[in-house]
């Protein structure tokens, strides 16, 4: 797994914890799986 590839999810997880509701849960629990 590249790095690229894992700082494009960070991103995308940032982006539904700003949403918010069940896609910031989902984002929330993907940044602290990989400590971002």
């Amino acid at each position: 797994m590249s790095i690229e590839w894992l700082e494009e999810r960070k991103r995308e997880a940032v982006a539904l914890v700003r949403k918010g509701g069940l896609s910031a849960k989902i984002g929330l629990a993907f940044l602290s799986q990989h400590a971002a």
